[in-house]
């Protein structure tokens, strides 16, 4: 399914499970998430786990999405989310 080196954004990505994950199968992972406290548990699992992961701190509803970025979008247990943010992290134009 994934490729190395293929870019895949990571939503909502928390204490970073899945973008590690991601990151020991080759692909180049951001991994964007709101909290902080959940950011820096991701960034010590990364560490831990030996892999690079570049990552951002945002809102994702607010968020630049930007186009034609991502190889693809991977969103695991956002089911939180309200309409509004189901529509903006839903979007297909940040996908190549």
């Amino acid at each position: 399914m994934f490729k190395p080196g293929q870019q895949v954004l990571a939503v909502a990505d928390g204490e970073g499970r899945n973008g590690v994950w991601l990151a020991k199968h080759g692909v180049e992972v951001l991994s964007v998430d709101f909290s902080p406290v959940a950011q820096e548990k991701a960034k010590r699992l990364a560490a831990e786990n030996d892999v690079a992961i570049r990552f951002e701190l945002a809102d994702l509803l607010n968020w630049d999405w930007g186009e034609n970025r991502f190889d693809a979008i991977v969103a695991i247990f956002i089911q939180f989310a309200g309409p509004e943010g189901e529509r903006r992290c839903s979007t297909a134009s940040s996908v190549r």
